[in-house]
């Protein structure tokens, strides 16, 4: 009887975690954004070299982890990062959406959109893509999908040099642009601070003939440049 027990707890957590790794993201509920980590799974390619079919077929045999704890920061590694997603649109009308890392220095997202196993659509951004060549011209990195009646499965792969972070987001250009225009601000803001200490040191040196101000000066302004 404890015998059969515990076969069956064992068979109910599979059955469990199965269906907690492949529950999707339902569209039709998700707000303007939404934080989609929690809904990842991962494999960690300590070689670096692994394939998309290769890194397909492991996820097929279970050996991607749901990444439940939200983690975004992989910190300081050079593997490269598989990820998946499936994203269900319960509607009979297309839905555009943007997946968005709220990262600059990523040097490859590789992004896989699937329908039945079959791969319908793929894009490759990142940092060493020209900013010129990209398709979506943000500071961040972004990739647009209209997604169709039905399932995908988002099949991605991250790798860079700096710390690996994949903060992902299912939002919405509008959501985007609203954010870039926050962050304009901002930048305006610090970068006007640094303008007004400049020309406050200028004038300190013209009236005080103290050449300390003048190398502050050199060095507030080698920072805008």
């Amino acid at each position: 009887m404890r015998v059969f027990t515990i076969r069956f707890l064992l068979l109910f957590l599979c059955l469990y975690s199965l269906g907690a790794i492949s529950k999707p993201i339902e569209l039709t509920n998700v707000p303007s954004e939404l934080f989609i980590n929690k809904h990842l799974t991962i494999l960690q390619d300590r070689s670096a070299d692994l394939s998309f079919q290769n890194a397909f077929k492991q996820y097929k045999q279970g050996k991607f982890t749901l990444n439940a704890d939200e983690r975004a920061s992989f910190g300081f590694i050079h593997d490269a990062l598989w990820a998946s997603v499936l994203i269900n649109n319960s509607s009979d009308k297309e839905i555009k959406k943007v997946l968005y890392l709220d990262t600059a220095w990523l040097d490859h997202a590789d992004f896989y959109f699937m329908r039945q196993g079959k791969v319908v659509d793929k894009a490759f951004i990142g940092d060493t893509l020209p900013f010129n060549a990209r398709e979506n011209k943000t500071r961040m990195l972004s990739q647009q999908y209209t997604f169709k009646p039905g399932t995908t499965q988002v099949f991605m792969r991250f790798e860079s040099q700096d710390p690996l972070l994949i903060p992902l987001y299912l939002t919405t250009h509008d959501v985007i642009q609203d954010d870039l225009i926050i962050s304009s601000y901002f930048y305006g803001f610090i970068y006007g601070a640094f303008f007004i200490l400049f020309v406050y040191n200028i004038t300190l040196f013209i009236s005080l003939k103290d050449s300390s101000y003048v190398f502050y000066s050199l060095y507030l302004l080698s920072f805008f440049v």
